[in-house]
């Protein structure tokens, strides 16, 4: 009988810490593909503006300036670092105290994805988008989760790693769409 309570015991706090457990998946399909379009078009406007800016400054043409640092930081990466941003993520998320006890995968596409990826999306979980814009500093995210409530925000990349973690630990106020 004891071993039966205690077996009990140990399967409804297994259940419950499973309730309670905190996912995060970062959605790098999206955030990869949404970088390589922005070097398109910064190599598009590059080209198509390439005449006019021999005679005139960049000040002058409308989109040039901000154009620029994505035009530099796609001359040697289709993706505009993206790649590079989300391993700094990675690295921060792991490092935050803010997001201790945080399960945290890379979503990378529907046919490139391992088991445990997917294992972990068949659970409840929140699911972060990053709209990267390759040389930009501050970058806009949203979170979302099953019942399709999105939070967004936009910030630094250390910014972004407290915000997320505390929607993902719901930390703040619980928002109902």
């Amino acid at each position: 009988m004891r071993l039966f309570v205690a077996g009990f015991l140990l399967l409804a706090f297994s259940s419950s810490a499973l309730a309670d457990e905190r996912i995060l998946i970062i959605d790098t399909w999206w955030t990869v593909d949404y970088a390589r379009q922005g070097c398109n078009q910064a190599k598009q406007f590059e080209k198509n503006y390439k005449e006019t800016l021999r005679t005139i400054s960049c000040e002058e043409l409308t989109a040039c300036p901000e154009m620029q640092p994505r035009i530099a930081a796609c001359l040697t990466d289709k993706t505009g670092g993206a790649n590079y941003y989300l391993d700094r993520l990675k690295g921060r998320l792991a490092a935050s105290p803010e997001c201790a006890g945080i399960t945290v995968a890379s979503f990378v596409g529907p046919s490139n994805g391992s088991p445990a990826v997917s294992n972990l999306m068949k659970k409840p979980h929140k699911t972060l988008i990053i709209d990267y814009v390759p040389g930009e500093s501050r970058q806009y995210w949203g979170v979302t989760d099953e019942t399709n409530t999105i939070l967004q925000g936009e910030g630094s990349l250390s910014q972004l790693v407290v915000d997320v973690c505390r929607i993902v630990k719901t930390s703040g106020a619980k928002v109902v769409h």
